[in-house]
């Protein structure tokens, strides 16, 4: 099956179950899907994939390799977007808070939520392993860099921000992976199955978020626009150019293609969370995540194309 149809499809899949979290919370029909439904992600579902992602896969040279150059470029490009974000948060007059929605939401994207079941469905094992490792830089400039920008919080408090149940698991997983550790049968099969409802929890949820947003006032916003297209446009673009210079062999098709959706992914959804969590506007960040989110199901399938053009 070709991979572009497959991108759409999975796109459509998971845009069918967006929907039905838009239309509950839209209706009523279901009550409070954000609070609860996030707490399950976060606290359970998440972990789950994160620990049985990385266990059950396996590590040679060639993967800690691509690993690693997707960790320090994933870095480096959410650093220039953070810059970006700043400079056009000043640029649109934004006050502090919504500068650092803005820095936030143009910065990192919604690799686990969404970026996870989209990559595992399209490149395999590999390509989720090469997904969390993206995530070890989304994550850890979100929450030391990007929770300062949003709280005004640093030092110490930074730090254990950091320190979550997803960290642990990840940790643990990297430690398994490394060692060869693998999970007793019935365990890791029942983590796995548990692992494997982050995909319609999270689709859930980002229907529900989307439902709040005032969708006329989000179109209207020039800075919604901006971030959008240096997140899911011209990063990604950037990064496809600068890889098709590089010397045949120096990541592979998998790694890369990862490395470029991730890039691309929509506005996080856990920025809102923090924005509400510390008083700030989150119908600000609600309207990016819903612009971004409905740009992704054009923008996901046109990267994806290009990488097949100019990077295989």
């Amino acid at each position: 099956m070709d991979g572009l149809f497959v991108i759409i499809e999975k796109i459509g899949y998971i845009g069918i179950m967006i929907l039905i979290g838009f239309i509950c919370e839209k209706t009523g029909f279901v009550k409070n899907i954000t609070s609860s439904v996030s707490g399950i992600i976060k606290n359970i579902t998440l972990p789950c994939l994160l620990l049985t992602s990385l266990a059950n896969n396996t590590l040679d040279v060639s993967k800690a390799k691509n690993g690693a150059l997707i960790v320090g470029i994933g870095f480096l490009s959410i650093v220039i977007m953070m810059l970006i974000g700043n400079a056009t948060g000043k640029m649109f007059k934004l006050d502090t808070g919504k500068r650092g929605i803005q820095i936030c939401m143009g910065s990192f994207g919604n690799v686990a939520f969404l970026g996870y079941p989209l990559i595992k469905a399209l490149l395999g094992d590999e390509g989720l392993l090469y997904a969390v490792f993206y995530n070890l830089a989304n994550d850890g400039l979100l929450w030391s860099f990007g929770l300062s920008a949003i709280s005004g919080e640093k030092g110490i408090k930074k730090l254990k921000n950091m320190l979550n149940i997803c960290t642990l698991a990840f940790a643990v997983g990297l430690i398994m992976l490394v060692a060869g550790i693998k999970i007793p049968g019935v365990l890791n099969d029942s983590l796995t199955a548990v692992g494997g409802a982050t995909t319609p929890l999270s689709m859930l949820f980002i229907g529900a978020t989307m439902a709040r947003a005032d969708i006329v006032s989000a179109l209207k916003r020039m800075s919604v626009y901006s971030l959008t297209f240096v997140k899911m446009v011209f990063m990604p673009l950037t990064i496809i150019f600068v890889l098709s210079l590089l010397p045949e062999g120096f990541m592979n098709i998998t790694a890369m293609s990862t490395l470029i959706l991730q890039v691309g992914m929509p506005a996080q959804t856990l920025v809102a969370i923090l924005a509400k969590e510390y008083n700030l506007d989150e119908k600000y960040a609600v309207e990016v995540i819903f612009i971004t989110t409905v740009f992704a199901m054009i923008s996901l399938p046109v990267l994806y194309k290009l990488i097949t053009v100019f990077l295989t």
